[in-house]
Order: structure tokens, then C-alpha cells, then sequence
């Protein structure tokens, strides 16, 4: 056998090697030919049309959702199982359905529908959605028909049993059942993902006190906006909330932009005197001032070519006591002077005034600070001026404050809120007695005396402010825009209910100043709800000479010294003038009057 060269070797596997790669390379051009033949004929190809596997399928798209229930019990929103009603024409024509006689059948069934109408969409062919709502008769009887091709899509449907009563708490969700705003949105995840109910901190009955005083505020000003809240002054628990405008959570595709906007937490306000409540409280805690003080307010404060005034001069000196009741800025700005920016700052913090609130709640507000000088920024602060804080924000501190000197954050799903996370005290209990002191003498015999209930204890504070408004000029108070609050302390020696209102931008009602008239309203508003709490839950009669009550106010050791009766300041204008600067951080004149900011 002869032997085979290298160069014969060579070349015989360079031929081994060509047929190998002819081999593959008409492998892979039979394979590609295949792959090009199933992507042209996939889309001509009849489907195979599997109706019960297509419905069910999306069906799934829908996720259902967890009830939401108030704290006792009562049904605030759940699904309910509906079916759409929907076309699939290749499905009828491949069963040799008459489409006249499909939409003639369909129409009778089903009263809404019209037949001449029904049938030109069946005729343009493809899969439709015909109703995307029927009733159980309705789908019972479209069932009867045993039309193949026209199906019915079972798929949860949101229900709001109370409507829009509670829209603002609990929210709405979109066609796809997805959280929107409220809990729905907040709780989205835990709604689709745990079918165990969240059960909130709502109390129904107190919903429909707080929203028919409310309702009836808001149209009789006109306002722009209103909102309330209740809260439980033991642990924060919200147990109403309600804003205003409202909207129809069955129909979110009508809701606008003013309807969505909840006012009790997404809203930012300057609320003027009613901040003066925790000012008393930086006060006592810090020994800055006490009952004994003295106060001479018969001359505005000037500040670097900036004047602070009361819009009514008091002609003599003033108590600690009358300071409150007359709703002194030239007072408070004393107070918070001598108190100093710093100190203020960290009772501003201890106060959760600095800061969103970890409420259960999509969208919460910041509370903001006017920039330019510390020292004067402080000094307005003590009225009500150069910050602005959500509504919420302020009811919290308050409940925290007039209850054990410990402020919670809010909470409206129930048990948030557990004794063992209980955090730490801000003020004492002598400052919880004295603070609860003064506003018990505000509705005694100030500006808060309109919402005196005969027999029962009670505590508030009063405020209006002007609202800024830009122009050519830069910001500039506007006269006939106010913000006009009131918050209320039920009942005031142990209190269990804390109640804020507030209209924004009422219109002057026969003539007057806007201010005037709704500073009267919601005094009296809080007054109704004060009387429908006690009748609803049973809160007892105040004996105003027990022991037990004087211990309360921290009156035993050290009376009350009385004053004598003033006129409702604030039902007669506005809060007083200062000068400063807005939260915007621009100069405000000189001779502007109280002033107020929304921060939306």
C-alpha cells in the first residue's frame, strides 16, 4: 500500500472539511426556509379559538381586592362581581352565527342596547367589548340565548356603600381596580395581596357630625375649600376626616383636580392665631413665661424697618392669661423672642411640626418655613405666621399636647398605634394642666365663646389670616382671601376628642369682611359638632367646682385670676399685622394686616 504524502494528506482533509461545511451551511438554509414559512403563515392562520380559556384568562386581569371596613364593622368599600358583555365575530361567523339575528336576540334582552347599532359593529368584524356592565338578570338572560361568540367576562367591581362620604379616607380605584388615592392607594399592596379586611380608625357616626357642619359652612360662604378632622386626643387616632369639595368614587373619569385634593393632609396653610396654642406650650414647658407674666403689648414691635401689630391696641398691659384670650400677636411675638429661634426650632420638632407625617396617607404634606432672619421668623411663628403646616399636622400636636404632653403621629388604619411604641413626652403634666387652663378661659370668655355648651367643659382657639397673593409687586396679602379655622378640645379636663375645621377663601356674606362672618361660622360649627359628640357618645357633665376639674386645669394651687370679658377680637377682622416674609421667602409690606399662606 502506497504511502500517503503530507501534501496528499493536505488536501484530502481540506476536501473532508468543505463537505462538512456544505453540509451544515444546507442544514441551516433548510431550517431558516422552515422558520420563514411559520412566521408568514402564522398571521393568516385561522386561531384555534378556545372561548372559556380566553374569558378565564382575562378575567385574571382583574385582581380582586380586600374590604375596607370602619372601626365597627360597617362596609366602607368591597367588590362586587359583575359581568361585561363582549363580541367575538371570527368565533360567531366560524359558527355560522346570523349576525342580524344575533343583534335582533341581543336587543331584546337587553333594552339598552340598539339593535341597528349592535349589528354595524358586529359586521366590521374583530372582538369588542358591547356592555361593560350588566346586571345578574341581564347576564342570566344573555346566557339563555346560547349565542357562541358573544360572552360574558365575570370581573370585581369597587363599591362604596356611604358614596362620597368617606371619599378622602378611603379613596377610589381605576377601571383596573388599582388604588388611586386614600387607603386604596396607600394600602394598594395589602388590599390585592391579603384578603383579611383593613379595618380603620373611622368612626361612621362622627363622619356624618363632622361632614353635615362642614357641608353646611362650606355652601353657605361659598368657599373655596373646607376640611376637618377628629381625632382621639388618647392616641391620634383619626376618627373623621372629611374635605371638601367631595367627589363620587364610582365615578373617577368626572373627578377633577379640586375634588381630589384632600385639605387635611396634602394641604399646607399659615393658620395664624390657633398656632399661638403651642407657642403657650414652648412657653410654660421652657419657663419663658408663666400666670404671674406680664406683657406690654400698647406698642407695635418694630423689627428692621418691619412692624408687628394686633389689630385691635390694647391700652393697657396684659397677663399671660389675657394674651391668649385677646389673641395678642404683639404678645405672642414677646414670647417667642424671649424663647429665641433655636429653642423654638427643637419644640417645633418635638412637636412633629417639621415634618411629614407617617400617616397611612399617598401625597403628605411638608410643612415649610419662611426664609430671611431667624429672629423674625421666630417671632411670627408665635403667631401663626412663617410656617405652614397641614391641618392635620396641627390637630395631631394639639391632641398630643392637651392630652399627656405626648405627641403621636396620626393613624387612620386601626391598631398603628400599640402602648409599647409609645414615644417620649414633650411637656409636662403641669404644662398639659396649664395649657388645658387657657383654652378653657378662651371659651369661657373669649374668642372662642360661641361654642360654649351649657354644662360641659370646653377648649379652642380661634384663627383667620389673610391669604398671599402675587403681583407686579411681588406677594401681597389680599383683604377679601382668608383662612378661617377653629379647634376644639372635648371635654377640656380630660379630654377625649380634638376637633379641627376650616374654610378656605369664604366670600363676605351682607357686606362684611369674609373674616368676620366665618370666624363666627366655624366657631359655631365646632359648637354643633361639640353638642352632636355629646349626645352620640355620652360624654358626661363638667362640675366646674370639683376638685377633680380644678387639678385638671392645674387650678387648685394657683387660681386663675379673672379677667375681664372682651369682645371676640377675631370676629371683628383679622388676626393683627405683622411684617415679615411669606413662605415663598418675599417681603411682605409694611402695613399689610394678618397674614396667611396656602401652600398647595
Amino acid at each position: 500500500m502506497t504511502r500517503e504524502s503530507k501534501e496528499q494528506r493536505y488536501w484530502r482533509r481540506m476536501r473532508e472539511s468543505r463537505m462538512r461545511l456544505c453540509l451544515l451551511g444546507l442544514g441551516m438554509l433548510v431550517m431558516f426556509a422552515v422558520m420563514s414559512f411559520r412566521l408568514v403563515a402564522i398571521p393568516f392562520k385561522e386561531p384555534k379559538l378556545d372561548s372559556d380559556r380566553q374569558v378565564s384568562a382575562y378575567s385574571d386581569l382583574f385582581q380582586a381586592r380586600a374590604d375596607i371596613l370602619e372601626r365597627n364593622g360597617a362596609l366602607l368599600a368591597s367588590d362586587l362581581q359583575v359581568s361585561s358583555l363582549n363580541a367575538d365575530v371570527p368565533l360567531m361567523r366560524k359558527a355560522g352565527v346570523d349576525l342580524e339575528d344575533a343583534a335582533r336576540r341581543l336587543a331584546q334582552s337587553l333594552p339598552q342596547l340598539d339593535e341597528q347599532q349592535l349589528l354595524a359593529r358586529l359586521e366590521k368584524g374583530g372582538r369588542f367589548p358591547i356592555l361593560q356592565r350588566i346586571l345578574p338578570t341581564e347576564a342570566f338572560a344573555v346566557r339563555s340565548l346560547g349565542i357562541p361568540g358573544i360572552h360574558l367576562i365575570s370581573r370585581p367591581t369597587r363599591l362604596y356603600p356611604h358614596g362620597d362620604l368617606f371619599a378622602h379616607a378611603v379613596g377610589f380605584v381605576n377601571v383596573d381596580n388599582v388604588g388611586q388615592s386614600g387607603v386604596e392607594l396607600s394600602q394598594n399592596s395589602r388590599l390585592q395581596r391579603d384578603q383579611r379586611p383593613i379595618v380603620l380608625t373611622i368612626d361612621e357616626l362622627l363622619q356624618h357630625i363632622l361632614r353635615k357642619a362642614l357641608q353646611e359652612a362650606y355652601e353657605k360662604f361659598e368657599a373655596r375649600a373646607a376640611c376637618g378632622v377628629i381625632l382621639d386626643a388618647t392616641n391620634a387616632e383619626i376618627l373623621a376626616l372629611v374635605s371638601l369639595p367631595s367627589f363620587d368614587p364610582h365615578l373617577p373619569a368626572k373627578i377633577t383636580h379640586n375634588q381630589y385634593f384632600n385639605c387635611v393632609v396634602q394641604g399646607n396653610y399659615e393658620l395664624g392665631s390657633i398656632f399661638k396654642i403651642l407657642t403657650m406650650a414652648m412657653a410654660l414647658e421652657s419657663g419663658v413665661a408663666s400666670f404671674d407674666s406680664i406683657f406690654d403689648v400698647r406698642e407695635p414691635i418694630v423689627f428692621s424697618n418691619k412692624k408687628i401689630s394686633d389689630i385691635k391696641q390694647s391700652e393697657r398691659a396684659l397677663s399671660l392669661e389675657e394674651v391668649f384670650v385677646h389673641s395678642s400677636n404683639i404678645g405672642a411675638a414677646m414670647i417667642s423672642r424671649d424663647l429665641g429661634a433655636e429653642r423654638q426650632q427643637g419644640f417645633l420638632k418635638d412637636f412633629a411640626m417639621l415634618d411629614a407625617l407617617p400617616v397611612a396617607f399617598e401625597g403628605k404634606s411638608k410643612p415649610l418655613l419662611s426664609h430671611g432672619s431667624a429672629e423674625l421668623r421666630a417671632m411670627t411663628i408665635g403667631f401663626g405666621h412663617g410656617i405652614a403646616v397641614s391641618p392635620l399636622h396641627l390637630a395631631s400636636a394639639v391632641a398630643g399636647l392637651v392630652s399627656d404632653g405626648v405627641v403621636r403621629a396620626p393613624s387612620i388604619i386601626k391598631g398603628a398605634y400599640r402602648d409599647e411604641e409609645k414615644p417620649a413626652r414633650v411637656i409636662s403634666h403641669k404644662t398639659v394642666r396649664d395649657l388645658r387652663r387657657l383654652l378653657f378661659a378662651n371659651i369661657q370668655k373669649g374668642t372662642g365663646a360661641r361654642a360654649a355648651v351649657d354644662g360641659y367643659a370646653l377648649g379652642g382657639k380661634t384663627g383667620t389670616a389673610e391669604k398671599p397673593t402675587r403681583t407686579d409687586e411681588g406677594v401681597r396679602y389680599s383683604q377679601d382671601k382668608v383662612v378661617s379655622s377653629f379647634v376644639g378640645v372635648l371635654p377640656i379636663d380630660a379630654p377625649r376628642y380634638v376637633i379641627f375645621t376650616m374654610l378656605d377663601e369664604p366670600l363676605a356674606q351682607s357686606g362684611d369682611l369674609a373674616a368676620i362672618n366665618a370666624s363666627r361660622v366655624m366657631v359655631s360649627a365646632v359648637a354643633s359638632i361639640f353638642r352632636d359628640l355629646i349626645v352620640a357618645r355620652g360624654v358626661r357633665r363638667s362640675v366646674l367646682e370639683s376638685d377633680d376639674f380644678q387639678a385638671a386645669l392645674g387650678m387648685i394651687e394657683e387660681p386663675v385670676k379673672a379677667a375681664a370679658k372682651i369682645s371676640n377680637a377675631e370676629e371683628s377682622g383679622t388676626d393683627g399685622s405683622v411684617a415679615g416674609e411669606s413662605v415663598v421667602g418675599e417681603s411682605v409690606p409694611d402695613d399689610s394686616a394678618s397674614r396667611a399662606r396656602v401652600a398647595r
